[in-house]
């Protein structure tokens, strides 16, 4: 049961000492437990903790004005202290200004007195913050000296264990000490692993690290960087990988064309600053023209072509933004060229194939054949439309070639060489 408010019954005596400082004993009514105040740095009352009284050395002559008065949560503690046994008692709250008027000479002396006042200063000053903080770095530092004190390891391992020490210097009270050292050690991964890596272990150990130790413009760049050089080298396996659509939509869903032509005031000053740490040899491709001559070089020679890859880089390269009008009208007049070569053969089988049962051996590789030129006509339309491309879908009435054809071709790949 949490005690929202007590009553000061005495005080538990540190020292033997005729002089010294006490904790405050508690108690409420209609109970026999004793308990003692949990305060915070400015020693409020945060908590009644219990304890056995037993345990412990209790005065109970405290100052009249403590006797009996009910002490909240959220009040200053009460701090009990003796001088030549005499019992007195000074409020958590107090000013330092209060405090020397009310001691006066006992200040120059030594003593009891002295170290109230030290109590109260370090309070006023959050000395006692500080010092909790310090403690809690150097926790942080002993806890994952494989993270801070060893060379990065290229492992899922070593991102937990980082992403863990994030955590934890996180909930450290802001230590800033530890972050900094963060800071450093992922640097240092990404530097030594970010092109060996992969993308998924890659944006895992980046987004531990972001907000507190990397910001997100940072985080873009390493992915931006990554994502630019699988583009570069034609790697559409790698681009092909669900986890790159993930990365597209969480970080670039204009792509990484939109993302370093909208961001570009701020990619230039966080690479040109004194504290741009990541060594780009990237944003070789930081400019728009670099990217969209290097997509319009994947496209085949005839749109009759192959555009397979082309529609696996557009997700990359624009995500969801509108294509430039050099891309768009290559896009275009190959769509329109399939489409209408699409409709010809569609209409060319079921006029003379899928009506003949002597061809009915045909019926299924043909089918086969309008599926996939069906499916590739939907992928030059999501290409062409930033409003289907990163999504993948394409609303039914939006469809080039009606759902009902699309069924009806594929009952008929299961159709087999004899006549139905």
């Amino acid at each position: 049961m949490r005690i929202s408010s007590a009553k000061m019954l005495g005080a538990v005596r540190l020292t033997e000492a005729e002089d010294g400082i006490g904790i405050a004993l508690f108690g409420f009514s209609d109970s026999n437990e004793t308990y003692v105040a949990e305060t915070d740095y400015d020693l409020r009352i945060t908590n009644f903790a219990p304890i056995r009284p037993d345990e412990y050395p209790i005065d109970y002559s405290i100052t009249k004005e403590a006797r009996g008065a009910a002490v909240h949560i959220g009040d200053p503690c009460p701090i009990p202290y003796w001088i030549g046994n005499e019992p007195g008692l000074v409020h958590g709250d107090i000013s330092i200004q209060e405090f020397e008027e009310r001691f006066g000479d006992a200040l120059r002396d030594d003593g009891v007195i002295t170290d109230l006042r030290e109590i109260i200063g370090r309070s006023r000053t959050q000395f006692y913050q500080k010092e909790r903080q310090l403690d809690a770095q150097r926790q942080v530092l002993k806890d994952f000296e494989d993270i801070f004190d060893e060379y990065p390891v290229h492992s899922r391992y070593w991102v937990s264990r980082f992403k863990a020490a994030v955590l934890n210097a996180i909930q450290s009270d802001d230590s800033e000490q530890a972050r900094s050292r963060l800071r450093g050690r992922i640097l240092e991964w990404v530097k030594q692993f970010r092109h060996k890596t992969n993308l998924r272990l890659l944006s895992s150990a980046l987004s531990s690290a972001q907000p507190h130790v990397l910001t997100l413009l940072e985080v873009k760049l390493v992915l931006f960087d990554y994502l630019a050089q699988r583009f570069s080298s034609r790697d559409v396996t790698s681009l092909r990988r669900p986890d790159v659509r993930e990365v597209i939509n969480q970080y670039f869903p204009m792509g990484l064309y939109g993302f370093i032509t909208l961001d570009k005031p701020e990619i230039l000053q966080v690479l040109g600053g004194s504290g741009a740490e990541f060594a780009y040899d990237a944003l070789w491709s930081g400019s728009r023209i670099n990217l969209v001559s290097q997509l319009l070089r994947m496209f085949p020679e005839s749109e009759n072509g192959d555009f397979h890859d082309v529609i696996v880089a557009s997700s990359v390269i624009f995500g969801s933004s509108e294509l430039p009008d050099e891309v768009f009208e290559r896009v275009h007049d190959a769509y329109s060229r399939k489409l209408f070569d699409l409709e010809q053969n569609i209409n060319y089988a079921y006029r003379l194939i899928f009506r003949d049962k002597l061809l009915a051996d045909q019926w299924a590789e043909t089918a086969k054949e309008l599926l996939l030129g069906i499916e590739e006509v939907n992928g030059l339309l999501r290409l062409r439309e930033g409003a289907y491309r990163l999504s993948g879908k394409i609303p039914v009435d939006e469809r080039p070639i009606a759902s009902k054809v699309v069924e009806e071709l594929r009952a008929y790949t299961a159709t087999r060489t004899s006549a139905r």
